[in-house]
């Protein structure tokens, strides 16, 4: 909300709030995907810290983890690699700077998914209010920090950039203090593949925007594409978090047949 309000107040471009405020929705609800995991784990994880199963809860929040990774790098890469061709058609023309604004800001999908691990899952089941506030407060002043510094300079694109860094920095802060608390093991391995498939992904279908007209049927078919791969390259490499789900729906479809 601060965001809006000083670049509006920062800058004589109306032109800047309009961008950024249609790029904030379709961030908004990207993210919306992650973060609502956090409606479904976090009475879960309430339960097991009200039984002081600590290794449950290790549990739990390594799969919440992984579900973030999982998710939030093909959303973050696919944001990016769609913009060229989705503002055109679905915003309109005069919202070009749109294109470097979501670019920038596809970076809070994954942002957001952690602090919405840390704090929403973690911190305030376990009582943890308190650093979550700090957490809060410290994104907060560092958000108008930032604003004051890069509005003037660079408008809607500063304030994008600023908001990146203080949901970073609102991470940060929590995830200090969770390892303080649970052991939790948070870069293996796995997340490389995930990693690997989601610049794959993002380089087929950034050139294909390259190459193609900004029309609604060049985005669907550039996510299409990009699902495709990401989906293919990790069942290649044998993602068990894949794997794991897909036999889920597989009993879950015998079943019902049944």
């Amino acid at each position: 909300l601060l965001d809006r309000t000083m670049l509006g107040y920062l800058t004589s471009d109306m032109s800047q709030v309009g961008n950024y405020e249609q790029s904030q929705k379709i961030i908004k609800l990207s993210y919306t995907l992650i973060t609502s995991l956090g409606t479904v784990m976090t009475p879960r994880i309430a339960s097991v810290l009200a039984s002081n199963d600590n290794k449950k809860v290790e549990e739990y929040l390594a799969k919440s983890i992984n579900f973030v990774f999982f998710l939030g790098i093909p959303l973050t890469l696919g944001v990016m690699s769609v913009s060229k061709t989705l503002v055109p058609w679905f915003l309109g023309d005069e919202f070009s700077l749109s294109v470097y604004i979501l670019m920038a800001g596809a970076l809070l999908i994954i942002a957001k998914g952690f602090t919405d691990v840390a704090g929403v899952q973690y911190l305030i089941p376990s009582r943890n209010q308190a650093i979550f506030t700090k957490s809060v407060v410290t994104g907060a002043i560092l958000n108008v920090i930032l604003n004051f510094i890069l509005i003037p300079i660079c408008g809607a694109i500063g304030a994008i950039i600023a908001s990146v860094i203080a949901e970073v920095a609102i991470a940060i802060v929590q995830y200090y203090y969770v390892k303080k608390q649970i052991n939790i093991h948070v870069f293996t391995k796995a997340y490389i593949k995930y990693i690997i498939s989601g610049v794959l992904m993002f380089a087929v279908v950034y050139i294909m925007g390259i190459f193609m007209p900004p029309t609604i049927l060049t985005t669907m078919l550039q996510i299409c594409v990009g699902g495709i791969i990401y989906i293919g390259s990790l069942l290649l490499m044998k993602d068990e978090f894949l794997w794991e789900r897909l036999n889920k729906i597989l009993k879950a479809l015998k079943i019902k047949k049944a």
